[in-house]
């Protein structure tokens, strides 16, 4: 019997074009899917680095040559994650809330950060992660009535798997420094307002005899910014707030409840205008509480373990908000986000997201290789979705050759020119889990009840299928393709 864990899918290859989420086109929007019965969290991890993204358990990667909205994976350094001037305002502003309950908000802010929150909201993009299969998965027979053939006789001449180190590339303005800019020496330095502002608080410090402290009462140096950790650590509780914000991590599979379905509801009739006819308790299990990914406590993995999960936003016994997300061996991966619309004022997407990268971190800690924090696909075609490209430092897959990419000015550029690019800009760069030669024969699938080599399996099959398996293949890279068992009947 089968005792080792491993994945099993079936292979749709590419569908019919479907309507665009973000350019509104009615078929345009082109991908090939495959539906997952299961997938071990490295599994599933190597998919998203090579394109793929979830959908409940149906897996889509997008055919970006072809479809009319390019989606390039991106994830941010969750490490080395800066925090910009607004992340801050809306933590000050969530900290102040649970203070004194203030909901006050500058009317400039108020517009900006609600169009962001509003995005982000779709972190699936833009309902795109409703996605369904053209044709119903087939159902599998027990996983352990599942064996595993013997299959070291397959004659195949097995090409070495080369490896490629990611590259990072930056800009030319990176490259290069214009001597030539600066200064003028004959003008007085500007100073910036913050510096002003410390030269004057000194200054009234020293008519008293006072000097400015080394340290704030944060333990925080006075030159020194604040991190995300000490922004929520100024979260108020017991007798100084008036209001209790907890945050719970359950397991996907226990999110059904009936809290958790009213407000995914009342998010998305108001949010996105959907029907209640068509929100049921089966599309909210299936799409966002079932997963193929199951709990792995694996010896490296993090206290909760790898898989699939819920982090539950509980303000005074009542749920506004639900972040679904993915931990994996390398990555936090949001999935989705949905909240109660009366609490707009305070920005929950982003929020969310701070806090999903403060989780990165934290995991981070207890296993080394968790160290970052990915958000689904960026649409640079698409003006609302390029939110997401805010979060610094982020980098895109180049959808060539797999490797990541700096997101700055000289990409978003390109990108204005040109909606597909190839991030990579070494010429001879190829794909390294690219099939080759008889590399199909390896694939594992899974016939009958037994597991295989494809090798074997074709003295089996009724038709020759070298073609879709070879597709397969390339588009899940060589070693997905020696682990991930591709139902075949």
């Amino acid at each position: 019997m089968m005792q080792q864990r491993f994945s099993i899918v079936e292979y749709y290859g590419e569908g019919p074009g479907h309507r665009c989420g973000y350019c509104k086109s009615s078929s345009t929007s082109l991908s090939h899917g495959m539906w997952s019965h299961i997938l071990t969290a490295q599994d599933y991890q190597d998919l998203i680095n090579r394109g793929w993204r979830r959908s409940g358990k149906y897996c889509y990667k997008p055919n970006n040559k072809r479809t009319c909205c390019p989606l390039y994976t991106i994830k941010c350094d969750a490490i080395n994650f800066k925090l910009s001037k607004t992340h801050k305002k809306i933590l000050k502003r969530m900290n102040k809330f649970l203070r004194d309950g203030s909901k006050n908000v500058q009317d400039e802010d108020k517009n900006a950060e609600k169009r962001q929150d509003t995005e982000r909201e779709d972190n699936a993009d833009g309902h795109e992660m409703f996605m369904q299969p053209n044709k119903a998965p087939v159902t599998l027979c027990s996983m352990n009535e599942i064996t595993e053939m013997d299959c070291g006789d397959v004659p195949v001449e097995v090409s070495k798997t080369t490896t490629q180190k990611s590259e990072v590339t930056p800009s030319k303005n990176q490259q290069e420094i214009n001597a030539t800019k600066g200064p003028d020496p004959n003008k007085p330095i500007c100073k910036k307002a913050k510096e002003l502002r410390l030269e004057r608080k000194m200054a009234k410090l020293a008519e008293k005899g006072l000097t400015m402290p080394e340290v704030t009462g944060n333990g925080v140096k006075a030159n020194q910014e604040k991190t995300l950790e000490q922004f929520l650590a100024e979260e108020p509780v017991g007798a100084n707030a008036k209001h209790k914000l907890k945050l719970k991590l359950i397991p996907s599979s226990k999110g059904v409840t009936e809290q958790a379905l009213d407000l995914y509801k009342k998010y998305q009739i108001t949010i996105h205008n959907d029907s209640p006819s068509k929100l049921s308790e089966a599309g909210f299990r299936r799409f966002l509480c079932e997963s193929p990914i199951k709990i792995q406590k694996d010896a490296d993995a993090p206290p909760m373990g790898y898989g699939s999960f819920h982090q539950q936003y509980w303000l005074d016994n009542r749920l506004i908000a639900v972040a679904v997300i993915d931990i994996l061996p390398q990555c936090v991966s949001s999935v989705y986000f949905f909240y109660d619309p009366d609490f707009s004022f305070l920005s929950l997407g982003t929020y969310a997201s701070l806090r999903e990268i403060a989780l990165t971190r934290e995991l981070q800690a207890t296993t080394s290789s968790l160290s970052n924090y990915y958000m689904g696909f960026y649409i640079h075609s698409c003006p609302k979705m390029r939110y997401k490209g805010k979060l610094y430092p982020s980098y895109l897959l180049c959808p060539e050759t797999y490797t990541w990419h700096l997101l700055d000015d000289a990409i978003r550029k390109r990108l204005d020119v040109e909606k597909y690019q190839r991030f990579n800009p070494n010429a001879d760069a190829t794909d390294p889990e690219a099939l080759q030669q008889n590399d199909i024969l390896l694939t594992k699938v899974l016939y009958g009840r037994n597991i295989m080599h494809y090798g074997t399996y074709v003295d089996h099959a009724e038709k020759d299928e070298s073609e879709e398996v070879r597709e397969y293949g390339n588009l899940i890279g060589r070693s997905c393709s020696r682990r991930i068992v591709l139902f075949r009947g």
